[in-house]
């Protein structure tokens, strides 16, 4: 009887440990999942300009289509005469915020700088002069061989905007310099515009600083409106750069066509901002910095 009950017990324990075991379980759950959706950015520009026709009159006259190659052979380069000329930066409406550069490179520099500086030292409205009371070349615009130095006429440009101004608004018409800041010389310390293999063609490269801003999506920006030498050049200028300027001066020669291209970048803005690139107190020095930090970056549109 003994015996019994023990087994009975034992039964009775074993099956309350089955039940038991059989409905332990830990805690436990799940969440729904987390769904991140992320928008792809792009900075995309274009650059283009107005065609030009030549009218019955000999002068050019700008079109409704817009290209990228305009050809000026048809009518030679004379005091007073205006080409149309607008290289205008389109951005692409969906466009991220951005920092706007265009290139502006020339050939005959040497040439067309002696001609410039020469009718610029006539301008009463101008306080520039690179001649001397005897008519001479000052020696602060000549090399060590006494020959009219490009390089020291860009360097004086470069250090004073107000001269600088003036002369360029001779030549170009339609710049807004409220809204573009020259950023970088031919002949500024690493510079990426220094000339070609051959020293045939000068860049100079200028920021967009005006009121838009980075805010640039879906905007026209244009550089300028005109090309023009003044009709205050004469011919005596052009010729007073091989008798004062001892160069040889070939602007006006048929040895070389004159070209004048551009090529504009854009660069996003996020990101740049923390290198002191701030388009309200933007300095020459910071947006320089920021070209060069970006340039490998940048999207190139070519006219």
């Amino acid at each position: 009887m003994k015996k019994k009950i023990v087994s009975l017990c034992l039964c009775v324990a074993l099956l309350a440990v089955a039940v038991i075991g059989g409905t332990m379980a830990y805690f436990t759950d799940v969440t729904d999942n987390v769904q991140n959706t992320f928008t792809m950015g792009k900075v995309d520009i274009k650059l283009d300009e107005a065609d030009v026709e030549i009218g019955d009159d000999g002068n050019y006259v700008a079109q409704n289509d817009r290209v990228i190659t305009n050809d000026y052979t048809k009518s030679n380069i004379v005091p007073g005469k205006v080409f149309p000329k607008d290289p205008t930066i389109h951005v692409e409406e969906k466009s991220e915020e951005s920092y706007l550069y265009l290139d502006l490179s020339i050939n005959k520099f040497a040439s067309l700088f002696w001609v410039m500086a020469a009718d610029a030292s006539a301008d009463k409205d101008i306080n520039f002069t690179i001649f001397d009371n005897d008519g001479k070349l000052l020696p602060a615009f000549a090399n060590d061989s006494g020959v009219f130095s490009t390089t020291k006429f860009v360097t004086y440009m470069a250090g004073n905007k107000a001269v600088f101004q003036k002369m360029i608004d001779k030549w170009i018409t339609g710049i807004n310099h409220a809204d573009w800041e020259l950023i970088e010389t031919p002949f500024n310390a690493d510079s990426k515009g220094t000339p070609d293999a051959n020293g045939t063609y000068l860049t100079f490269r200028f920021g967009y600083i005006g009121a838009k801003g980075t805010d640039v999506a879906g905007k026209d920006i244009k550089f300028m409106d005109s090309f023009q030498m003044p009709a205050s050049v004469t011919q005596e200028m052009i010729a007073a750069g091989k008798t004062v300027g001892h160069m040889q001066n070939n602007f006006n020669t048929d040895s070389e066509v004159f070209h004048m291209n551009f090529k504009a970048y854009a660069v996003q803005a996020d990101g740049f901002d923390t290198n002191g690139f701030d388009t309200k107190t933007v300095k020459s020095a910071d947006m320089l910095k920021a070209y060069k930090d970006a340039f490998p970056g940048l999207k190139p549109a070519a006219n």
